[in-house]
């Protein structure tokens, strides 16, 4: 559970940098998201207590001061703490400036953690994003001024954090990992991973139990129906056409599947984001 403030710009063309989404959360003892992967770039400033944020084989620590940055389409997992939960702001932005911006903040998948003092300073920026809605021009560009803003503030205190803590990176993981990116549209198993990265099925059960708390066939389910979430959201493609698409060679099977992780099929998943979409852009006409 978490009590957030949360604003989503998704209708808007494209521009040199876009922001996509803001909020401010605070989350509850434990309270966690993922594994999930996202289509834009996602930046997290912890404004106070304490949490943890994983990426592939890496686990990071972090509190109050520090944040961490999420690329498009890596997996990663987040968690409050159990005794000191965080609080967090984030802003969540596309765009042909963004790959640019982060390289020259020395940000990257490679190292995703940093350090910055003005976390108030940000918190504040955050907080007047959420505040400007509407996708008129002046609304935009107000938005496109604040992100602007709140990434000059960073890369004038910003430190990364290139050293890991908690788990050491492991050369299998990464590989499995990446081997399921790269075919989870494909019927394979968990068989098939251990022979790609040449190491025995139930020492890689073992590898991901200890890394990230997850069964290697857990963490490719989880993977396929996160991709399956984005297809229903963003392509008008029939059921069976998302099934086959993230290896699923039977729509009932998919379907199923859907149902137990997320307690809705996805027909009804897809209209209910629909409808939450349609009542967005007649609540945006109206201001």
């Amino acid at each position: 559970m978490e009590k957030a403030q949360v604003i989503e710009f998704s209708d808007e063309s494209q521009i040199d940098l876009e922001l996509c989404f803001a909020g401010i959360s605070q989350c509850a003892p434990l309270h966690s998201y993922g594994p999930a992967v996202r289509p834009n770039y996602l930046i997290h400033i912890v404004l106070s207590g304490k949490g943890s944020f994983r990426q592939d084989a890496s686990s990071y620590t972090l509190e109050a001061g520090q944040g961490f940055l999420i690329e498009p389409d890596q997996v990663t997992f987040y968690q409050a703490d159990q005794e000191d939960p965080w609080e967090y702001g984030w802003v969540g932005f596309r765009g042909n400036r963004a790959a640019s911006l982060l390289q020259a903040l020395d940000l990257s998948g490679e190292h995703p953690v940093f350090s910055c003092k003005h976390t108030e300073k940000l918190k504040d920026l955050i907080l007047a994003m959420i505040g400007i809605q509407g996708s008129h021009l002046s609304a935009r560009l107000h938005r496109e001024a604040m992100l602007t803003e709140f990434f000059s503030i960073l890369a004038s205190e910003l430190h990364v954090d290139s050293s890991k803590n908690e788990l050491s990176r492991s050369e299998y993981i990464r590989q499995a990992i990446s081997y399921i990116q790269g075919n989870y549209d494909r019927p394979i198993r968990v068989s098939d991973i251990a022979a790609h990265i040449g190491i025995d099925r139930t020492y890689l059960y073992m590898l991901f139990v200890e890394h990230l708390d997850t069964t290697p066939k857990e963490y490719l389910k989880s993977y396929r129906l996160t991709r399956a979430r984005e297809l229903l959201k963003v392509t008008n493609l029939p059921i069976s056409s998302i099934a086959e698409s993230c290896g699923y060679s039977d729509p009932l099977v998919f379907s199923k599947a859907f149902r137990q992780a997320y307690q809705i099929t996805p027909s009804n998943w897809r209209k209910t984001r629909n409808q939450e979409s349609k009542a967005k852009t007649k609540e945006e006409n109206k201001s």
